[in-house]
């Protein structure tokens, strides 16, 4: 299985928090599969990103998150159903472009690739997942809003402009 030049799989398992605290992140067979289809979807993000704006600065992908093993999310609170476990998604920035003109260019651009969902988190980031299944094709914006004293975090229908 060979992966993209500019996606390999250390990429998308490489954890800061992993190596702070010596978690062993390193995806099963089945798991590397799925990884490997996440990184062909990033490769024709590339592709397509550095086409439309004709500049390779464009293409720079980074990769926030990407695998996660269950020790790793437990760790960083992440989600009892997150897709990161099973290496079905990916948390991405382009330096140069909002995280909203990221998201909305994935929606419009990427719709027969096969992601089943795309959110726009916070204003700082996208996440993008594929799925095992039919994909759904939802897109969410997630943001902060008070609650009862606190920061709760929500999720909207549609791709919204959110202040970082």
């Amino acid at each position: 299985m060979q992966f993209p030049e500019h996606f390999p799989l250390e990429i998308l398992i490489a954890s800061q928090t992993a190596t702070r605290y010596g978690i062993d992140n390193n995806p099963s067979d089945s798991e590397i599969r799925n990884l490997y289809r996440v990184a062909w979807f990033l490769e024709t993000l590339r592709t397509k990103l550095i086409s439309r704006f004709s500049s390779v600065k464009y293409g720079n992908i980074i990769v926030s998150s990407g695998y996660r093993c269950k020790t790793l999310n437990r760790k960083i609170g992440g989600s009892r159903t997150s897709n990161h476990v099973k290496g079905l998604c990916v948390d991405i920035v382009v330096p140069g472009m909002s995280a909203y003109d990221l998201a909305k260019f994935i929606e419009e651009n990427m719709a027969g690739m096969g992601w089943d969902q795309l959110i726009h988190e916070f204003g700082r980031w996208v996440h993008v997942g594929l799925s095992e299944d039919i994909p759904r094709q939802e897109v969410m914006t997630a943001k902060k809003i008070a609650f009862e004293n606190r920061r709760k975090t929500v999720y909207v229908q549609g791709i919204e402009k959110v202040a970082a």
